[in-house]
């Protein structure tokens, strides 16, 4: 009778060398989060692509893309698995927040070849578009007078050190909600001075300011 359990053994190992191949082909983590956190740091929202990689999504000399849209995204053209997606877009919004006082946003990134390196050295060359500083610091200006007028009537009492949150739920100063005419009143400004209204669950604006920290 011929043994079965070395025909056994013989897939069981069979089986397992991809794994280990693989395993000692594994990008450097360490490095790449390094680099992921260099990124996120300096307000490069292309840490996501770090992140990829050291997540194992996105490989170094391979075409890549993603696209982050409100609240939704793909890399590769695919969502990713869970729990990921609910991280990385966690981490998105949080990163936004941080960046532009709000989580509304679009952008999208493709390359033929992805090159670590290449990214790490033109965020070390990079410098805010005259566009994009002017946007922001027009947003900034109105949005001051919008807190200046909440001063003015009562709703803030100390502008240095408050809290403002708007989101699809309403719009809350020093963790109090707004009703009736100064919601409506301050909706339509915040519209005004950030050229959105939340719409989406992911959308919102959240400003924060200690005066012990300023």
């Amino acid at each position: 009778m011929t043994p079965v359990f070395p025909k056994v053994k013989s897939i069981a190992v069979a089986l397992l060398l991809p794994l280990v191949s693989f395993a000692g082909s594994k990008k450097d983590t360490t490095s790449v989060a390094a680099l992921s956190k260099q990124l996120y740091e300096s307000g490069n929202k292309n840490y996501i692509v770090a992140d990829a990689v050291k997540d194992g999504f996105l490989y170094e000399g391979q075409p890549f893309s993603y696209e982050y849209d409100n609240g939704m995204l793909n890399i590769n053209g695919d969502v990713l698995p869970s729990p990921y997606n609910k991280q990385y877009i966690a981490k998105m919004e949080t990163f936004l927040e941080k960046e532009q006082g709000s989580t509304r946003a679009k952008f999208s990134m493709t390359g033929t070849k992805l090159n670590l390196d290449e990214l790490a050295k033109e965020n070390r060359n990079r410098k805010p578009t005259e566009d994009e500083g002017n946007a922001e610091a027009e947003r900034n200006r109105l949005m001051e007078e919008v807190i200046d007028e909440m001063v003015a009537d009562g709703l803030i009492k100390d502008k240095a050190h408050m809290t403002l949150k708007w989101n699809k739920g309403g719009i809350y100063v020093d963790g109090e909600k707004l009703d009736g005419a100064s919601e409506k009143k301050y909706a339509v400004k915040m519209e005004t001075a950030l050229g959105y209204k939340p719409k989406l669950p992911s959308d919102g604006y959240r400003l924060s300011r200690n005066s012990s920290t300023e």
